[in-house]
This record gives structure tokens, C-alpha cells and sequence, in this order.
């Protein structure tokens, strides 16, 4: 059985990608290998971090290690306000 490629639209917002699942296809958590490489067009995965809203509406993080998928980080927020203040919060964390 061959599923689409997942369906998703995006926007930038300090440096975070911000992508929602459109729930068409495979969903971004089951296609994200393919979803991170459309990026690398995109922007400098390097200097971006990712979050994505899954099916069910909430922000999660996609990380990202030399160009590639390297995991998921709960967020765990509804509102993509809340998640971007989240991640900013863990950037000053780990600085």
C-alpha cells in the first residue's frame, strides 16, 4: 500500500519553522524524514529549529541534527504562541 506524502503548510517565525499537519496522506509524524527534507531548500536547518501541530492539534518539537531527523520533544501546547515561548524558554536553558 503506497500512502501520499504528507500534507502540510508552514510559516517561519523567529527562526522556528512552524509547520501544521493538514491530516491529508501520511501524517508529518510518519512521513517527517521526507518533511525535514523539504526544508533543506528551504531554510538553514542549522540555525532553525522545528515544531510542528500534529493531527490532533498539538505543538510538538522535530529535532534536527546535521540536516536530518534525530527525534521528537513534547511541547505539548495547543496554541502556537504558548509552543514558540516554550521553545525559546529551552534555547535559554541550554545556552
Amino acid at each position: 500500500m503506497n500512502q501520499s506524502r504528507a500534507s502540510y503548510s508552514f510559516q517561519i517565525v523567529d527562526s522556528v519553522i512552524a509547520i501544521t499537519d493538514h491530516d491529508e496522506g501520511r501524517s508529518v509524524t510518519n512521513d517527517v524524514e521526507n518533511v525535514v527534507a523539504d526544508f533543506r531548500h528551504v531554510a538553514d536547518l542549522a540555525g532553525c529549529r522545528m515544531i510542528y501541530r500534529d493531527t490532533i492539534g498539538v505543538w510538538d518539537e522535530i529535532l534536527v541534527r546535521e540536516g536530518r531527523f534525530a527525534g521528537f520533544r513534547s511541547i505539548g501546547e495547543h496554541d502556537l504562541d504558548k509552543a514558540l515561548a516554550k521553545i525559546k524558554q529551552q534555547s535559554r536553558l541550554t545556552v
